[in-house]
């Protein structure tokens, strides 16, 4: 199955350019000083290097407001690109490729959805347009994933969300909605994975299945996604010294940007995990949990629900 390029790993482009307020002032001053005469620009430049000189008050003003034109630039530039641009910019880039935000879709959501446009003009065999389908059909589709399970059958597996009340749903529930999705502002409710019988499961299947989407002679099954819930339990190893409360909260934010990238067929590795725990400044990690790779295949996903992370000072 192919993949979407990951936008967030592109480089700026040449357009968008780096902006320093110190560079741009010293530019200035240098082009003021070539202006006066040789025999006179030793004692402008001692002027010029007193912060209480109208004229470097006047240059200062000046240099602040060309760093902020560039700027003004910089977004103007982006606000035509898919990957670097937000909210309205980025609808305007989208109804290029016949790309409609949904309701309440976020801007990540929305760049993939316009990623995956190329793929509209191609008939359903492709999985990418499987995939393209499947997210237009509901907002609360979150991930689709699109293979043959032999010829003639072709499978797809849904994972989506649905907030319910805390009260209704198990811990199990509550933890894999927790590391899978934000969660609402109202502690009454929680977001969880949403059933096979689902609002957008069943917007997603009956979509997928419709005439001008499902080939001839084509066996389509969609379902869900196959969940696998595993927890990390480590210690963080750390020399006398470096504050380990600091390296702990750092190891966890490393692991907390790692766990992020959950996504179908994505296989757990061990050294993964502990380079994700590893900071600057801290010796080793000794990594207790998961005891083995979690390889994951098809329509299958594995997501954290617990860690377990301390922090030992050693001398050795």
């Amino acid at each position: 199955m192919t993949t979407p390029i990951d936008l967030s790993r592109l480089p700026l482009p040449a357009v968008v350019e780096n902006i320093d307020f110190e560079a741009i002032l010293a530019d200035r001053q240098a082009r003021l000083l070539e202006l006066y005469p040789a025999d006179e620009r030793a004692a402008v430049a001692d002027l010029l290097a007193l912060e209480s000189e109208p004229l470097t008050k006047y240059l200062q003003e000046n240099a602040y407001r060309e760093m902020v034109l560039r700027q003004r630039i910089n977004e103007a530039a982006a606000a035509g690109m898919l990957a670097a641009n937000f909210g309205a910019d980025l609808d305007g880039v989208a109804g290029r490729y016949e790309t409609q935000r949904l309701a309440g879709e976020s801007d990540e959501r929305l760049r993939e959805r316009t990623q995956l446009a190329f793929y509209q003009v191609a008939a359903a065999g492709p999985a990418e347009r499987y995939r393209r389908v499947a997210l237009d059909a509901h907002p609360d589709v979150v991930q689709v994933d699109a293979w043959q399970e032999r010829p003639g059958v072709v499978r797809i597996a849904l994972l989506t969300r649905q907030t319910v009340n805390q009260a209704d749903v198990t811990l199990e529930q509550l933890a894999i909605g927790r590391a899978l999705f934000s969660q609402p502002s109202n502690q009454a409710l929680a977001t969880i994975v949403g059933p096979a019988t689902g609002t957008a499961v069943s917007a997603a299947k009956q979509r997928l299945q419709a005439e001008d989407v499902q080939p001839v002679g084509v066996d389509l099954r969609v379902g869900v996604a196959d969940i696998l819930a595993y927890r990390i339990e480590a210690t963080l190893v750390v020399p006398r010294g470096p504050d380990p409360q600091r390296l702990l909260a750092a190891a966890r934010t490393q692991l907390d940007a790692y766990l992020k990238a959950t996504a179908f067929r994505v296989d757990i590795h061990r050294p993964a995990l502990q380079a994700a725990l590893l900071p600057d400044g801290a010796r080793t990690v000794e990594l207790i949990a998961p005891a083995d790779t979690l390889a994951r295949g098809a329509g299958q996903i594995a997501v954290c629900t617990q860690i377990d992370l301390r922090v030992e000072v050693r001398d050795d």
